[in-house]
């Protein structure tokens, strides 16, 4: 009878241990999914500003369109890194997502970053994620 005592103080004690821990693991688990959602839809967005800044390189206001389509799609997306040369093209952008549980640890925005590279070769043009 006596042994069945112990028993409920070490499952409580087991109990107590596993709570926070398995908050942690969902908090962490969530997180992850939110920041990985907002950077598949900066590569989305990047790769349409890629194939909209080839399709219009030779236009001299291609950068005022490139930021219309941001503001259109996403109004919390900045550009930084933009080039445009002869044979290449580069569009790099940027996104600051509010943290839920990682305000926690200290921890209020992440930064999320987008990079694409548009090889042009003559005939072929190649779309690259950096």
């Amino acid at each position: 009878m006596m042994k069945l005592l112990s028993n409920k103080g070490q499952v409580l004690v087991l109990f107590i241990i596993m709570v926070p821990i398995i908050f942690f693991l969902v908090a962490f688990f969530l997180e992850n999914m939110i920041i990985t959602g907002d950077k598949n839809k900066l590569d989305n967005l990047n790769q349409l500003l890629s194939k909209y800044t080839y399709e219009n390189k030779d236009n001299i206001g291609v950068y005022d369109g490139v930021l219309d389509l941001i503001l259109k799609n996403d109004k919390s997306v900045f550009i930084t890194e933009f080039n445009i040369t002869d044979t290449k093209i580069d569009i790099t952008i940027s996104k600051n997502t509010n943290s839920i549980f990682g305000k926690i640890i200290g921890i209020d925005t992440y930064e999320i970053n987008s990079s694409y590279d548009v090889i042009i070769d003559n005939d072929r043009v190649i779309y690259k994620r950096k």
